[in-house]
């Protein structure tokens, strides 16, 4: 009985140090054991203030909650791992999980991006919500993954302003602009509509268009209010007005390998909080525009709204324009015809 005893005694401790053992596996295999979070890495060029960095702020708050904290986000700012073309290039070999890229940079990519930079194309915000949420935006979406081979998934388009011109000078009509020196982005179509309308348009790199500007070798230049306010334009401009041109977008692309290694319910739930956090950044800035006019204003800007010149004028050279554009454009000018009859 004695040796029965000792031995079952003996077959006790090591059951419960095996188990104690186990309770303590820190290898990460065992059933019990914490499952680290996935973090997405994404990248953006903008500033930490800018709209599409508080968008993908509130994706990553978003994301955390409804996966349980199963999914994270690390958001690289101020282009630290590149401009809008090398992460849109990194997102697709998979060096960088989720990116931004301006739509004028995207038809680099994919040419129906192209009807983000046809002039008047999206005259009220409302239409440009028709498109990127209602019924054309999964024409978009597949055109684009096709172009890009399948590398991406394209998540949701984000909202980035409309373009509105500046100048030396009032500009109350289409004439006004004969042979006004112009800086336009690096882009065929807008090179090419403010040249029919009677500019002197030439490209610059942002960087270089305050001194540009200051120093008389430019007259004109388009951009958002947000970002004329930020870099202090009105110190070198004395009109502004509010053309509202060009709206333009930026796509969200994710990793295709990254996506598609996910279920397909953190696949949906990836998805519905993209979309969310693109309305809640499209709000943000929309909601800014008058603030940043109404500080060009206290600047000591001129502002001339619509009633105050002939935007017919432009419009009309905008249509001739667009019917001009070739086959290299046929992508954007089909999806341009779709959004027209959605008016």
């Amino acid at each position: 009985m004695k040796k029965l005893f000792c031995t079952l005694s003996i077959i006790l401790v090591m059951a419960l140090l095996l188990a104690a053992c186990g309770g303590n596996d820190t290898s990460g295999e065992g059933e019990g054991a914490a499952t680290e979070p996935v973090v997405f890495k994404i990248a953006q060029s903008l500033t930490e203030k800018d709209p599409v960095q508080k968008g993908f702020e509130k994706f990553g708050e978003l994301l955390e909650e409804r996966t349980e904290g199963r999914y994270k986000v690390e958001i690289f700012a101020n282009g630290v791992l590149g401009t809008d073309m090398e992460i849109t290039e990194a997102v697709e070999m998979g060096n960088i999980d989720i990116i931004s890229c301006h739509g004028t940079n995207m038809s680099n990519f994919s040419s129906i991006w192209y009807v983000f930079d046809l002039p008047f194309a999206f005259p009220t915000e409302e239409l440009y919500d028709k498109v990127v949420r209602g019924d054309l935006r999964q024409e978009l979406v597949d055109a684009t993954e096709a172009d890009m081979n399948n590398n991406v998934v394209l998540l949701d388009m984000w909202e980035r302003g409309y373009r509105c011109l500046t100048c030396n000078k009032p500009v109350k009509t289409a004439a006004d602009m004969q042979g006004v020196r112009m800086r336009v982005m690096e882009n065929a179509l807008h090179q090419g509509y403010w040249a029919m309308v009677g500019a002197d348009p030439a490209t610059l790199p942002w960087a270089d268009v305050y001194v540009a500007l200051q120093q008389k070798a430019m007259d004109s230049h388009d951009n958002a209010p947000s970002l004329i306010a930020s870099a202090n334009l009105n110190e070198v401009q004395d009109y502004l007005m509010l053309s509202n041109h060009i709206l333009s977008s930026s796509s969200i692309l994710m990793n295709a390998d990254k996506f598609n290694a996910m279920s397909p319910e953190d696949q949906e739930i990836v998805r519905e909080c993209m979309i969310e956090a693109g309305i809640y950044q499209d709000t943000l800035l929309r909601e800014a525009v008058a603030s940043d006019v109404a500080t060009l204003k206290e600047r000591g800007m001129t502002v001339l709204d619509t009633n105050e010149f002939d935007l017919d004028s432009f419009v009309e050279i905008a249509n001739e324009f667009t019917a001009s554009l070739g086959e290299e454009y046929a992508a954007a000018v089909g999806f341009f015809e779709k959004v027209k009859a959605l008016e």
